[in-house]
């Protein structure tokens, strides 16, 4: 067995590994090119493999942000010292502690002072590792005294015969009716105010606008608009995955008014009257779990975030 770093033509060797050993997180050929290969922050050589007899039978990338991913992006500004280890395609618990291993000496020597678990970004890659689906790849963390500091709860919930619940709707009447505030699906007239709504968040979801309306998708974005501003914002098709929604956000003056509940139950009915019969996303944190569940959502993946600390 040898560890090395990649070379050109390991590529679609890789990518046959990771579909292996994350059966639960597969990606095909177009997917792992735009995302990985084509990354801003892609460098072969930190790309840690392992080798025997001549095949790769793991894989994981140790990787520092040093180009931020859109121009709306401040990663390499806010991730300086900060290192990711992707997790490892890998298909034992050796396997894993040696690769992960490997990449914490790779982020040492290139002077990160704190080691993140999952690629940063869209969080279009595993953002943590379930423990339920990959036991022994989370034991190897543990192993190499990384710590967690919670998990990332992914959501779903079935859109068969879905319907807006008749409270959400007399709601959203009522918001209409007495303050001015409309839930609607977003068109060419909402971009503006939703560029002011996005600049005056930390969020650093401006690319969404940019990218739905590249893609003539804006009819896939529900906003919640009170005169000229913008205070709410949600969408479906997330990076061609049509079925997935978000990210939701309210603006904070509007916190606790129920607007995010009836704003993603217009979504949902969106995707109904769109013929889409399944919702989910990739994370959220404890604290929001009983938000998301009145509109239906359940937990069904939980992914511990692991840290180290150099």
């Amino acid at each position: 067995m040898i560890i090395r770093s990649m070379v050109e033509n390991d590529w679609q060797e890789m990518l046959s590994v990771y579909n292996r050993c994350l059966l639960h997180d597969q990606i095909d050929e177009k997917f792992f090119i735009q995302h990985f290969l084509l990354n801003p922050n892609f460098s072969p050589e930190n790309v840690i493999i392992m080798e025997e007899n001549g095949a790769i039978t793991g894989w994981t990338y140790a990787m520092i942000v040093t180009k931020n991913l859109d121009s709306w992006s401040r990663m390499a500004e806010n991730m300086r010292n900060v290192g990711h280890i992707m997790v490892p395609a890998a298909a034992d618990l050796d396997s894993a502690v040696k690769l992960i291993a490997a990449a914490e000496k790779n982020l040492a020597e290139r002077s990160c002072s704190r080691i993140r678990c999952g690629l940063p970004g869209y969080t279009l890659f595993p953002n943590g590792v379930d423990k339920s689906l990959y036991p022994f790849l989370h034991e190897a963390f543990e192993r190499l005294d990384f710590y967690t500091t919670g998990c990332s709860h992914s959501m779903q919930r079935s859109l068969e015969n879905y319907s807006m619940p008749l409270e959400y709707q007399q709601k959203i009447d009522a918001l209409a009716r007495e303050e001015n505030i409309v839930v609607k699906v977003a068109d060419v007239q909402d971009i503006l105010p939703l560029r002011r709504f996005f600049e005056k968040s930390a969020t650093g979801w401006m690319h969404l606008i940019s990218r739905k309306w590249a893609e003539d998708k804006l009819n896939e974005m529900v906003i919640v608009r009170q005169g000229d501003e913008i205070i709410g914002c949600c969408q479906y098709n997330y990076f061609g995955m049509v079925d997935r929604v978000g990210p939701f956000r309210v603006a904070d003056h509007m916190n606790g008014r129920g607007i995010g509940t009836v704003m993603i139950a217009k979504l949902f009915e969106v995707m109904t009257q769109n013929n889409i019969k399944h919702a989910w996303f990739a994370s959220c944190v404890k604290d929001l779990i009983h938000f998301y569940q009145k509109n239906g959502l359940q937990v069904f993946r939980q992914k511990s975030i692991f840290y180290k600390d150099l």
